[in-house]
């Protein structure tokens, strides 16, 4: 089981989380809105699509980075960076943080440079 940060809970950041929480892993997302967040917390994280239609549970979803001790003592083993591209490298020095040896980080923007912004 992998431990995920997914950075940005919009449409794909939520299709991404609610793919890899379904198939076992701990799943931390992180949300610019309140609302969404809270309303994830409470009832899970409902997506549907071609893909079919599913209800999670996340680890954690607020409005902020996971706390360190959310995640393992190793780091994060996924971050999945689902904002938009002007807020790649903010989004990006905000999970710096919690990032394991390991880690792989994963910019999902439409747009050019932003997997640059990211590293």
């Amino acid at each position: 089981m992998a431990t995920v940060v997914v950075m940005g809970m919009g449409a794909m950041g939520s299709v991404y989380a609610a793919l890899l929480a379904g198939a076992g892993h701990q799943v931390h997302g992180v949300c610019l809105w309140p609302e969404h967040a809270r309303a994830v917390a409470k009832a899970g994280l409902r997506v549907y699509g071609a893909s079919g239609d599913r209800t999670v549970r996340l680890a954690s979803v607020g409005t902020q980075v996971p706390e360190a001790h959310l995640v393992p003592a190793r780091g994060v083993d996924l971050v999945i960076v689902a904002s938009k591209s002007f807020d790649v490298t903010a989004a990006a020095r905000a999970v710096a943080p919690l990032v394991g040896p390991h880690a792989v980080v994963q910019a999902i923007q439409n747009g050019i440079g932003a997997t640059v912004d990211a590293a």
